[in-house]
């Protein structure tokens, strides 16, 4: 019903209108990982590895109707109060997946697309798996039919139980600190017998190389920031940790590949993850700007270390898209919840 109410709204050209009254805002969309085939069980069940074909075609379309310039000439418009190029769109992809260098990155050059990928350095430098692609990976390819963890049972029999046990446990390890996390984690993997490993890796879990990365780079269309050097929660964080995670992280960025390291993504990025201490922390150890989750547009008013994201994920084809960018659907939510 929705993506036919969606269509309507497109022929009719409504999402024209919404574009216009938006279009002296600054929209940054945020990205994770591609993917070239189809995927089984729970593997990328959030949708956050988006067919390559997919994001071929809504570059084309923000090509077509919009004005994609770089996160730099965004934060510049923002930090001097600079009029905003009409219908200004910045590409962000977080994590550092290698499908960004393998799938996304020919698309990007072949049609010129500024990109910023924020990286999460222990995954580049030193092949540690994201642990939310260990839990995805053990729960997705173990023959064990039942998992307890912590007085709780899950059942493990068929694709529907193990994605209510993926979700369910994800809930609660990103509410523990990231030592216990770990711990827990492990021993999620022992019991199930299945652990994810650099022989073992499907593509969509892989980590970029410096190699990669540096040819990226020197392209000039594709700039890096950093994600942290672990990927903690910050707001679980304590001072000490926060500023190893934050310089860490920058420090080994302008070292590998040469920038300075101006740029910041919050893992999970939802307002409870972080804190002003983060924010305080970032601008000490001079962090230009950091990119949240939250959705939303930006405009020369916009915090710069709170600037608002689109997520993008398989879930939304073209139509959905267009929507989203056009401002529809936030303004569709909105009188939701009037009612």
């Amino acid at each position: 019903m929705k993506i036919v109410l969606y269509k309507v709204l497109i022929f009719l050209k409504i999402h024209r209108l919404f574009q216009y009254v938006n279009r002296n805002t600054i929209i940054i969309l945020m990205y994770h990982g591609f993917t070239d085939h189809d995927h089984r069980g729970v593997e990328n069940y959030l949708g956050f590895h988006i067919p390559k074909s997919a994001f071929e075609k809504q570059l084309q379309y923000l090509q077509k109707d919009y004005n994609i310039i770089s996160l730099k000439k965004a934060v510049d418009i923002i930090k001097n109060k600079k009029k905003i190029p009409k219908n200004s769109i910045v590409l962000t992809i977080d994590d550092g997946y290698n499908s960004n260098y393998s799938l996304a990155y020919p698309i990007i050059k072949k049609l010129r697309a500024p990109a910023t990928i924020f990286l999460t350095t222990s995954f580049v430098d030193e092949q540690k798996f994201l642990w939310v692609d260990r839990l995805e990976y053990a729960i997705n390819n173990t023959k064990e039919e039942k998992l307890n963890i912590d007085n709780n049972k899950y059942i493990l029999s068929d694709t529907n139980t193990k994605l209510d046990c993926v979700r369910s446990i994800k809930s609660k390890l990103k509410k523990i600190k990231p030592g216990k996390r770990m711990v827990i984690l492990e021993g999620i993997e022992n019991e199930l017998g299945a652990k994810l490993n650099s022989n073992n890796a499907p593509d969509i879990y892989r980590p970029l190389s410096w190699n990669k990365i540096k040819e990226m780079k020197q392209s000039g269309l594709v700039n890096f920031g950093s994600h942290t050097h672990t990927h903690p929660i910050l707001s679980q964080c304590n001072k000490k940790q926060i500023k190893n995670e934050l310089l860490f992280s920058k420090n080994l960025l302008e070292r590998e590949i040469g920038i300075k390291c101006n740029d910041f993504a919050y893992p999970n990025g939802q307002p409870e993850d972080f804190s002003e201490e983060v924010v305080g922390c970032l601008k000490r150890i001079n962090y230009k700007c950091a990119l949240t989750t939250v959705a939303g547009k930006n405009n020369p008013d916009t915090n710069l270390y709170k600037l608002k994201r689109y997520p993008v994920s398989n879930r939304d084809d073209l139509v959905e898209f267009k929507i989203i960018l056009s401002g529809i659907s936030s303004f569709l939510n909105k009188i939701k919840n009037l009612i």
